[in-house]
């Protein structure tokens, strides 16, 4: 897949969402789902590139790459898991607009993220459209950082 492909419909994205956007009740503001005003397309990873077949294997790979990209996952963040079909369809029987996910390899000097994605069609001022995802849409949250493990 390249740069601007669009994600298949059956598969996932993945949205980082710091403490500072989660409501009291762990769930996310709709500010996780605003795009930097720097940017025209909404930051997330595509959950299914890897080919793992376990879920938690997924979320572990996303969390990696997330982390290889500069992302600092905190202990209170989540990781805001949506059906990019899903999504798009109601975002545009809701509101009329046409949602695009898209690859958005992340490239820097040292490294390349294939897995990298963009929600194409959300701005910065789209307040409305952002508390539906938070509020309808999202599928799933993770903690952003792996659980503890306890070894005996």
């Amino acid at each position: 897949m390249s740069d601007g492909d669009e994600i298949p419909s059956t598969h996932h994205v993945v949205r980082y969402c710091s403490s500072t956007r989660l409501r009291e009740d762990g769930t996310p503001a709709a500010t996780a789902f605003l795009p930097d005003t720097s940017e025209d397309y909404l930051s997330v990873f595509w959950l299914e590139f890897s080919g793992l077949e376990d879920r938690e294997a997924r979320v572990a790979d996303i969390r990696s790459r997330m982390t290889k990209s500069g992302i600092g996952l905190k202990a209170k963040g989540k990781l805001a898991q949506l059906l990019v079909g899903k999504t798009k369809k109601e975002v545009a029987a809701t509101f009329g607009r046409d949602l695009s996910i898209l690859s958005k390899p992340f490239v820097d000097e040292a490294f390349v993220d294939d897995a990298h994605a963009g929600i194409f069609g959300i701005s910065s001022q789209d307040l409305s459209i952002a508390t539906f995802i938070a509020s309808d849409l999202v599928e799933a949250l993770h903690p952003a950082r792996a659980p503890a493990t306890s070894s005996r």
